[in-house]
């Protein structure tokens, strides 16, 4: 942020210093700014600051020297004695040519700030056209700003693609956009947004986590990059992708392409999405569960019992106990409209490492695939927790139920005796190796 964003900086500083907080204020990327008159303006500047600032520079962005590690802080006195005495802990001397070269890269002579115009000028060019290349190829050449489109198809033309193939990759990705209020102004970096992607299919599998995205990409193609959790996105349902255009343009036109073809392979996904369960669910889920029983168990468990079922306790027990098991159930959702969910656990024994506790689909939509939707998500969901094994418990006499878990490749391993309400009844565990259950998912 620079001079022109003066007053969100002072407010920053200001909510810091009123609760006592420390401001690590980095600006190794400061000068690859695209607008000269806009370089980041360190915080530690703004008066009343310094104290509570530590202020980080380097040559490793903006100057493409990460091999010399060559970098300096600018703190308070009592700050700086302790980072010398913990530095010196581990290292007591720095080479003579980092230090020349820092003094080269920072000092305030008219030779450097002659060299360092022509450097970043020259720069500051290169990173704009890669980045509005990137936007061509992401939201399509009426994107880019019209000084950028001669010299894009300029780059586009030094390729082996077809007029047709250019044609084509200007009219930018399918499903992918940039968002409008995280359009870089510094730096090499920019954010995709694949939520659209969310709930498509490749393969007949669900793209529906991060993790899915990241697999359907380096499977089609070998990319990779950095997804939401890695930087800290704040909102969970989003599918966020951070890429680099520190690269040769033929590359990222190649990369890009690669990525438009691989999104060509995508089917329609269902109609609903699975996602973690939230507060607003649980009246839902409530409703389904003894609507599940009352419908799934109507030969099976006693009549008396299933009367006794309420929507209205059911739905208590859920909100009291949602903080405990939030992260522990899936729902399937249409819209705002629940169809069915799952509930799960991570075992602390030695023999299971986790179970399906329940599995409930709304009577109205049932053999329509959400139950089984809803297991391989959770298997799934289970396997990325480092478990190898699930098991799940059924009725004995719940043949339906039974027929499902050996269509999906169950196998009975035990049997127990439980009591509900004043009745006894037989279950059979089902067992189910999650290395199996998910691999190859593409």
């Amino acid at each position: 942020m620079g001079e022109s964003e003066s007053e969100r900086l002072e407010q920053i500083a200001k909510v810091c210093q009123e609760r006592g907080t420390f401001i690590i204020d980095d600006l190794v990327y400061r000068d690859v700014t695209f607008e000269e008159k806009n370089i980041a303006k360190p915080i530690s500047t703004i008066k009343g600051t310094f104290r509570n600032t530590i202020s980080l520079f380097g040559l490793s962005k903006s100057y493409g020297l990460a091999s010399l590690r060559a970098g300096f802080v600018v703190a308070d006195e009592i700050i700086i004695r302790e980072l010398i005495n913990r530095i010196f802990q581990g290292m007591d001397s720095a080479p003579d040519i980092v230090g020349q070269a820092l003094a080269g890269a920072y000092n305030t002579t008219e030779e450097r700030n002659i060299v360092y115009k022509e450097y970043f000028e020259e720069l500051r060019h290169i990173y704009k056209l890669k980045f509005n290349l990137l936007l061509s190829l992401v939201e399509g050449i009426d994107a880019v700003d019209i000084k950028y489109k001669s010299l894009i198809l300029e780059e586009l033309k030094k390729t082996n693609l077809s007029q047709e193939e250019i044609d084509q990759l200007l009219k930018g990705m399918p499903f992918v956009s940039i968002p409008n209020n995280l359009i870089p102004e510094a730096g090499f970096f920019a954010i995709l947004d694949f939520t659209k992607v969310k709930g498509m299919k490749y393969k007949g599998s669900i793209i529906n986590t991060e993790r899915d995205l990241l697999k359907f990409f380096y499977k089609t193609c070998r990319i990779r990059f950095l997804v939401g959790q890695s930087i800290s996105w704040p909102k969970k349902d989003e599918l966020i992708g951070r890429i680099t255009y520190a690269l040769d343009n033929d590359l990222i036109i190649s990369s890009l392409k690669m990525m438009h073809e691989a999104l060509e392979y995508l089917t329609r996904g269902d109609e609903y999405l699975i996602r973690l369960n939230r507060l607003e669910d649980q009246e839902q889920m409530a409703h389904i569960k003894v609507d599940g029983w009352r419908n799934a168990y109507d030969n099976i468990i006693s009549a008396k019992y299933l009367k006794s079922l309420n929507y209205q306790q059911q739905t208590e027990r859920y909100i009291a106990s949602f903080e405990e098991y939030k992260d522990l159930v899936l729902v399937a959702v249409k819209d705002s409209q629940v169809l069915g969910y799952s509930c799960f656990d991570i075992k602390s024994d030695d023999k299971y490492d986790s179970e399906l506790v329940s599995l409930y689909i709304k009577p109205t939509e049932l053999n329509k695939g959400i139950g089984s939707s809803l297991f391989k998500e959770t298997a799934k969901l289970l396997h990325e927790k480092k478990c190898d094994n699930m098991i799940i418990w059924c009725f004995k006499d719940n043949e339906n139920a039974k027929a499902f878990y050996k269509d999906l490749g169950g196998s009975i391993v035990e049997e127990k005796t439980v009591t509900i309400g004043e009745e006894k009844y037989e279950e059979v565990c089902f067992y189910f190796d999650l290395d199996v259950l998910n691999a190859n998912p593409f």
